[in-house]
């Protein structure tokens, strides 16, 4: 069995689309144009999900699926090339990387001082969850919610990114950063940039809280989005990926796809099957989530 520390062993690919830069992307619209964007190949996210079986039972077990944070575990892990060194079981930080790759090391505050990374992921509330694991649900009950801006998400996130500023500071050393994953159900609080844009970057402000000890902060906006605040450069990331899934035609499946595929791809090997709330994106998602940016057809299909 492999180690928890292992590698992705399959090539995480990191691209971009100019090539003085591995993240600079220009992009034809004005108000994207510098903006950054990180991709891995989309066969990183099943692999990730497949290595994510080496780690102890117990761990594996600790991610909690209704919270999402298997979503943030596989997340993370993809992007890092790398699996966790341990999964919080007994009250410690969430997760821990160690012995990252170089290429990756620093964009989670880690150097020839602070050699581990360390994460707290928080679930931003709402009421889909509870709704959708009612046991009395009937034929015609229904769940609301409503249209934000994303920069208006963040912002309500401020309370799970103080949190969980508060917790990392008090469970780590200064051998270890601080990062900070925030995921987001859509069916609780839906981006309207998240549905018309296939990247949201350009509209976030930095964070407004006080955390110059916070390496970076993570916002899944699930499943469509992935965007990363890094203190090292003092910005926002766009995350996605790139490639098609194995098995699937030649072209390349949306982020969407590959997320949701890989969630399911974990509930189905280490939850018996159990259907999670963050499913129900899988069978008849608008299509602008399928394929961003087309959100006139969207709007046809729902007619």
């Amino acid at each position: 069995m492999l180690s928890g520390r292992s590698r992705l062993r399959r090539r995480v690919m990191r691209t971009s689309y100019k090539r003085s830069s591995p993240y600079v992307c220009q992009m034809s619209d004005d108000g994207l144009v510098g903006e950054l964007l990180h991709v891995v190949s989309a066969i990183t996210f099943p692999h990730t999900v497949d290595e994510l079986g080496s780690i102890r039972p117990e761990m594996l077990a600790a991610l909690d699926t209704d919270s999402g944070e298997h979503i943030a575990a596989i997340v993370v892990a993809a992007f890092l090339g790398a699996m966790p060194s341990a999964v919080d079981v007994d009250g410690g930080v969430d997760l821990t990387f160690t012995d990252l790759p170089l290429n990756v090391a620093t964009d989670v505050g880690c150097n020839d001082v602070v050699q581990s990374a360390c994460f707290e992921i928080k679930s931003m509330r709402g009421d889909f969850r509870r709704f959708f694991n009612q046991r009395n649900t009937k034929i015609g009950d229904s769940h609301a919610t409503t249209i934000k801006k994303i920069a208006h998400i963040v912002e309500e996130a401020r309370r799970e990114v103080r949190l969980a500023a508060d917790a990392l500071r008090a469970k780590t050393d200064e051998t270890q950063s601080r990062n900070i994953v925030v995921v987001v159900h859509s069916f609780e609080h839906l981006a309207i940039e998240a549905i018309e844009n296939l990247f949201i970057s350009n509209f976030l402000d930095d964070p407004r809280e006080d955390l110059a000890d916070v390496a970076s902060i993570w916002f899944v906006i699930y499943p469509s989005h992935v965007v990363r605040w890094e203190r090292s450069r003092q910005r926002w990331v766009n995350l996605g990926s790139v490639g098609a899934l194995d098995g699937h035609p030649e072209g390349s499946d949306s982020f969407s796809d590959v997320l949701m595929s890989s969630e399911q791809q974990f509930c189905e090997s280490f939850r018996d099957g159990r259907q999670s709330a963050w499913a129900v994106f899988r069978e008849g998602a608008p299509l602008a989530w399928r394929q961003p940016g087309d959100l006139e057809s969207a709007r046809r299909t729902e007619r």
